[in-house]
């Protein structure tokens, strides 16, 4: 089965009665009309819920096939009390059968207040440096750890405490952070890598690289929590001013690569996270817009690539479920685009890529 947020599947009609019954379960409602519909639920919800809003679709209709209703009027409430008679305002025609469909919900692909409130604190941390540190626990054999801190105001901590543990074998972790040619500082790196073979690259005033261009002013922030095997995180953050960058990226899994990138002036906020088998995530922001991505992983052999760039905001949040099949995403923004993704694949044979392009 494939699916995405905003599908919707009708319940099957019962055509001897004449009331709306929702059949399946799904808060779907079938009825013949009748001039007043007699609505009927099993469970004495259904004038409650069905009412302004509701979409409508109809069958052997020689009028409108589809509409929504604008109304609704309760004449009268019958023995046993979860059946009612109540007037839709629907143009019914006699014979026919109508399909009630709950109110569409507007794809959301804006930051949340869970996400913001995230964010509010990071910044708050951020702000409350005042000096460079960093604190590392390391547990394991044939790990590298490079830490370049340029300024006077980063951190490199950890998770909910003052450590950045390392544990396991084959990982390398390479952080850096200010720009070395503006070194006004002011980041804040918070990492936990447990596993093997994982390899991390992070950054923030700088590119991986090594490049600068002697304009940033810090205020960044990083969460990287990696935990599996195979697993390889890179990270690049930078700007020119305009607000710090918010990346925060949680690996959980086998066999993950996730690349991220912002760039360029004004806040930019970024959240990743990866759970399971086979992910590869390819992020990236760049431009001069506010830009917010959301990417959320969770099963077998997921992928998605997101390039956003562009110099007004877009807004997109993505999320895969793959309990048993592939599954891909492919999105292209350039400036101004909003967008919302979900999809889930539960069948062996998988379901289709979802590409998306757009532009200004």
């Amino acid at each position: 089965m494939c699916g995405k947020a905003h599908a919707q599947n009708a319940a099957t009609t019962d055509s001897s009665t004449g009331s709306i019954q929702n059949v399946n379960g799904d808060n779907t409602y079938v009825g013949l009309w009748s001039g007043s519909i007699g609505m009927h639920d099993w469970n004495g919800s259904a004038v409650s819920r069905i009412g302004p809003g509701w979409v409508w679709t109809c069958n052997n209709c020689t009028g409108p096939q589809a509409g929504t209703v604008t109304g609704a009027s309760l004449n009268s409430i019958g023995n046993p009390a979860d059946w009612a008679v109540i007037n839709l305002n629907v143009p019914g025609e006699s014979g026919a059968t109508y399909v009630f469909y709950p109110p569409p919900t507007t794809p959301v692909s804006a930051i949340t207040a869970d996400q913001q409130a995230a964010i509010d604190s990071a910044r708050a941390r951020v702000n409350y440096i005042t000096r460079n540190s960093i604190y590392i626990d390391q547990v394991g054999s044939s790990n590298t750890i490079i830490v370049q801190q340029n300024g006077t105001q980063n951190s490199v901590a950890g998770l909910g405490q003052q450590s950045m543990p390392i544990q396991g074998s084959g990982n390398t972790v390479k952080i850096r952070q200010g720009d070395p040619s503006n070194p006004y500082g002011q980041n804040l790196i918070e990492a936990e890598v447990y596993g093997s073979y994982n390899t991390l690259g992070l950054n923030q005033g700088t590119t991986l690289g090594n490049q600068t261009n002697g304009q940033d002013n810090g205020q960044h922030y990083q969460a990287i929590s990696v935990t599996g095997t195979g697993n390889q995180v890179n990270s690049e953050q930078t700007n020119t001013g305009g607000g710090g960058h918010y990346l925060s990226t949680t690996v959980n899994g086998d066999y993950n690569t996730v690349n991220t990138s912002q760039t360029d002036n004004t806040a930019k906020a970024s959240f990743v996270n990866v759970q399971g088998d086979l992910n590869t995530v390819s992020t990236s922001q760049s431009g001069l817009g506010q830009h917010y991505l959301s990417v959320n992983l969770l099963g077998t052999g997921n992928s998605a690539t997101v390039n956003q760039s562009g110099s007004t905001a877009n807004n997109a949040s993505i999320s895969i479920t793959n309990a048993g099949g592939p599954g891909s995403v492919n999105l292209t923004q350039t400036g101004g685009q909003n967008y919302y993704i979900n999809t889930v694949c539960v069948t062996a044979g998988g379901c289709q890529p979802i590409t998306v392009r757009q532009g200004n």
